[in-house]
């Protein structure tokens, strides 16, 4: 059963739980007390983020014929509108994946990174012969954009990186695109160009990566990560699993652990039609990822899982599965967060945000168009 959003929030924050419920999109019967469970347990999902009910949902005051556009508010950009649904989780070991559902918005064109390398329609090489760490040079020789994402890992070159954030490539352009090192102990090319590992980084990493680039955007210093702080987090990974890289190398933390991940992603198969999810380990919801069309999220699906699978793996000690979580004050936090919009890198516009305790999250947007939209929590 998938529970609309916008009924949620308002069925919840009003305390609506005893009138009948709409049945058109398997809305909650507000009589029934296992609807009511669902409501509460996913507006306290995000509650864990930091965001409140008033969080991402439209407000009654929008015209709800059309999907919310960031022209729609000042301050709280929308990323679900009142036909966004929550399904049901999903679970394997000690991980947690709730799809989200919604109506696809106006069609942006575009191919992923490694749809685009493979056919050779994208290059992705080091600016130069000598090479910069936190930049790469990327030349998109198509008639359609490219979509880059967030955490996404490329290897070769002198040494493997990850985007420090999402990036819509043009067609025809060549651009810098930024950057962070995961393989601290290389700098010798392996290759000319870069490819797509498959991987995608565990949210820990993501959410460093996230916030340093946050103050960094914030400072207007462009996309820079604390390049630091994401060698740290990759070396106290490999440390956490006893993993031995001559290189420190992210890629050979996943390398170690290739059939565990597959086991997560078999049993964590796409969810039909799904735009996007909610991904807990253990008792804690870890991030939020979400797209403008279900293609794209059936496509980078399981390279999303390969990066969760290992914050699962590492917190091997607590497999007790997200069950339901107690709801208690239902605020509206993320109404108070400041949304920014950052110089974008690429096409587009980017917007980013922090609650008061410290989640992060952002937007990618072609008019007014979400084509990706995450949210990292903290430790």
């Amino acid at each position: 059963m998938c529970v609309p959003l916008w009924e949620c929030r308002h069925q919840v924050h009003r305390r609506l739980f005893t009138g009948p419920g709409n049945s058109d999109h398997g809305v909650l019967n507000l009589r029934d007390r296992a609807s009511q469970s669902k409501c509460l347990l996913f507006s306290s999902l995000l509650l864990q983020f930091g965001f409140g009910t008033g969080s991402l949902w439209c407000r009654k005051s929008f015209d709800r014929t059309r999907a919310p556009t960031f022209r729609d508010r000042d301050k709280c950009h929308m990323i679900f509108s009142e036909e966004t649904q929550v399904g049901e989780a999903v679970r394997y070991d000690s991980l947690s994946v709730f799809p989200l559902f919604g109506k696809s918005g106006i069609a942006v064109d575009y191919l992923l990174s490694d749809e685009a390398i493979r056919s050779g329609q994208v290059t992705v090489e080091e600016i130069d012969q000598a090479g910069s760490v936190p930049d790469l040079m990327v030349e998109n020789k198509g008639d359609v954009r490219v979509l880059f994402l967030e955490g996404e890992e490329l290897v070769g070159a002198k040494q493997n990186r990850i985007l420090n954030t999402s990036i819509l490539v043009a067609a025809g352009s060549k651009i810098k695109i930024p950057v962070s090192c995961v393989e601290q102990g290389r700098w010798r090319y392996r290759s000319q160009r870069f490819r797509s590992s498959g991987s995608h980084s565990p949210s820990k990493l993501r959410y460093a990566l996230k916030a340093s680039v946050a103050r960094s955007a914030k400072e207007k210093r462009g996309h820079r990560s604390d390049q630091s702080k994401v060698w740290e987090e990759v070396e106290r990974q490999q440390r956490s699993f006893g993993v031995c890289s001559e290189t420190v190398a992210m890629s050979d933390t996943f390398d170690s652990h290739r059939e565990k991940i597959a086991r997560f992603q078999n049993d964590l198969r796409y969810v039909d039609g799904a735009l996007g999810m909610i991904v807990a380990v253990g008792a804690k919801v870890v991030a939020l990822d979400m797209f403008d069309r279900p293609s794209t999220c059936r496509k980078v699906w399981n390279r999303l899982l390969t990066g969760f699978a290992i914050d699962a793996l590492e917190g091997e000690q607590c497999r007790k599965p997200l069950e339901s979580i107690d709801a208690k004050t239902l605020l509206d936090v993320f109404d108070n967060a400041s949304w920014e919009q950052v110089e974008t890198v690429g096409e587009g516009e980017e917007r980013r945000a922090e609650t008061q305790i410290g989640q992060h999250a952002s937007v990618l947007s072609v008019g007014g168009v979400v084509v990706h939209a995450s949210v990292l929590a903290g430790r």
